[in-house]
């Protein structure tokens, strides 16, 4: 998820666990490649700050 600079990470967080708990399985998309993820199956969320200039 991509966010504007002013939002919280507490909200954030938020968002990510209600929609764990939402859905099944979630799409991922990353340098390697496209996964399906069984939300059951997730243990662990990091949730990184960075500032991209344009």
């Amino acid at each position: 998820m991509i966010k504007e600079s002013n939002v919280k990470k507490e909200d954030v967080e938020q968002e990510v666990v209600e929609k764990l708990n939402q859905n099944k399985y979630h799409i991922v998309k990353n340098d390697q490649g496209t996964f399906k993820i069984d939300s059951s199956l997730v243990r662990f969320v990091r949730i990184i700050d960075v500032k991209i200039l344009v």
